[in-house]
């Protein structure tokens, strides 16, 4: 999550996939809601909160995340992929760009309601993880 120049972005693509209205996937009650969790990233020795909010609108899932300090970022996206048991989101860094980079994420269930919640660069790359409870349905 800590910005990083990175030589793909993943802007114009996400962009296209928005003008193109993202995929419709139907809402699925083991991730709608509001989560909580705290975030440990590689090369990084502080972990920060992480507040996600996933909701379907029109056929379509979309997310919103507040990231805590020091980082205090805040973003939206919308679902890219749908696999086996996992959701994978763009994510728009909507709030403070000059700490957060934009990415994309996936979320999959952990067998005890918890989510995991798994966050990468631009060009793949692994960078944080945190596990979720939902704190609101």
């Amino acid at each position: 999550m800590i910005r990083q120049r990175s030589p793909i972005r993943l802007g114009y693509a996400a962009a296209l996939f928005l003008a193109l209205g993202g995929a419709a996937v139907a809402a699925d009650d083991d991730y709608l809601g509001m989560w909580t969790g705290t975030v440990s990233e590689q090369d990084f020795d502080q972990t920060y909160s992480i507040d996600l909010k996933i909701f379907e609108e029109n056929g379509r899932l979309f997310q919103n995340s507040r990231y805590g300090e020091p980082l205090a970022c805040a973003s939206g996206g919308v679902v890219m992929e749908r696999g086996a048991g996992m959701i994978r989101f763009v994510e728009f860094i909507t709030r403070h760009r000059e700490m957060c980079s934009d990415g994309s994420f996936r979320v999959y269930p952990n067998g005890d309601g918890k989510l995991i919640w798994e966050w990468f660069y631009p060009d793949g790359a692994y960078a944080a993880r945190a596990d979720l409870v939902r704190v609101e349905k």
